[in-house]
């Protein structure tokens, strides 16, 4: 009986050996008809182009140059001369303060103007000595001094061209010192008003460090804004920081952009569009691709004398329809429709 048993199960053995060796013949069998008969494809050959790689960030538009202006002094504002959203010029008048104590500094300096004049010519003719004289000097030239601090205290001038963003002070009130830029939920602004340009705007992106070897002053970038989404601006690195963050390993970089007609507000949100270095680089059509079932390889299928031969490939930036690959030399001809009927060494007829 237990022999009977052993013989059964060896007969199940070789019955299970035989029909897999009958089902790898078949299949090799079959691979080897695919090579035989010829498939029809389509074709197309790689290309090599000089491209310019793009990178994209995000940024945020800003005013290129800004200042809260104010007084050394505390004083109230007699007359302002300018309202939010005004544009003025370099050097125009902005306000005008309280001139108390600059007529009281314009008296003590004309009494002492006098006393110092007189003293001059008396001392060219040696009726008082030169100690008495030093002294006057001093207080002379400390009164001229005042005088000055206190006319450009009382004149509040602007020191570059712009827009009045914010108005702080009102005619009549008094404006004191208090201090500025506290941490915090809030900031406080310490002056009268907030001037601003942003003709250029600048717009600030944060780039990595594995991309900033590729940067440099006056580097192209495309800009686009959620405001003006069909137009792209062009702009230019103007600024790259020297230090990168210990915890995001990013570096700040300004661009600048031409804002004659003053479109770009500050604070618009900007897609970023870094044009790098060109290079020459291999693009073939996306069609031309092939993945693997189940995996990320990526291949080719290149022909050869109507034999195509399976080849890796790796994708890098993709424009339009095509992709920049690694891994060909750009004289390839590829297998474009039909390539899912092939396999490695299948012979092929272009249709």
């Amino acid at each position: 009986m237990k022999t009977k048993r052993v013989n059964s199960i060896a007969t199940a053995i070789t019955l299970s050996i035989v029909l897999l060796l009958q089902g790898c013949n078949e299949q090799i069998e079959k691979q080897a008809s695919q090579q035989d008969e010829v498939q029809v494809v389509s074709a197309v050959k790689a290309e090599k182009i000089i491209y310019t790689p793009e990178l994209k960030f995000s940024g945020v538009a800003k005013a290129s140059r800004h200042a809260t202006l104010s007084t050394a002094l505390p004083g109230r504002v007699e007359r302002l001369h300018v309202r939010k959203g005004d544009h003025v010029e370099q050097g125009q008048l902005i306000a005008e303060l309280s001139d108390e104590m600059l007529i009281q500094a314009i008296v003590a300096y004309e009494t002492l103007k006098t006393d110092y004049e007189r003293l001059s010519r008396l001392v060219a003719k040696g009726s008082v000595s030169q100690v008495d004289y030093d002294h006057l000097k001093a207080k002379f030239e400390a009164a001229e001094a005042r005088k000055a601090m206190m006319e450009k205290n009382t004149r509040l001038i602007a020191p570059f061209k712009g827009i009045i963003a914010e108005v702080y002070i009102e005619e009549g009130e008094n404006y004191s010192l208090m201090p500025s830029g506290l941490s915090g939920a809030f900031e406080l602004e310490n002056g009268i008003v907030k001037l601003i340009n942003y003709n250029p705007v600048k717009v600030e992106i944060a780039i990595n460090e594995k991309i900033f070897p590729q940067l440099f002053i006056g580097q192209k970038a495309g800009l686009r804004f959620d405001a003006f989404p069909d137009t792209v601006f062009s702009a230019r690195v103007n600024y790259i920081s020297e230090e990168l963050s210990a915890t995001t390993h990013s570096a700040k970089v300004d661009l600048l952009l031409e804002n004659p007609d003053l479109l770009v507000k500050p604070g618009m949100f900007a897609q970023v569009f870094l044009q790098l270095n060109p290079r020459e680089t291999v693009f073939v059509p996306l069609q031309s691709i092939y993945r693997q079932a189940g995996t990320a390889n990526d291949f080719v299928f290149v022909i050869q004398d109507d034999v195509v031969h399976r080849k890796r490939i790796t994708r890098a930036e993709m424009v339009g329809d095509k992709v920049a690959v690694n891994g060909l030399s750009g004289d390839e001809l590829l297998v474009t429709a039909g390539k899912n009927r092939l396999t490695d060494g299948a012979k092929v007829r272009i249709n």
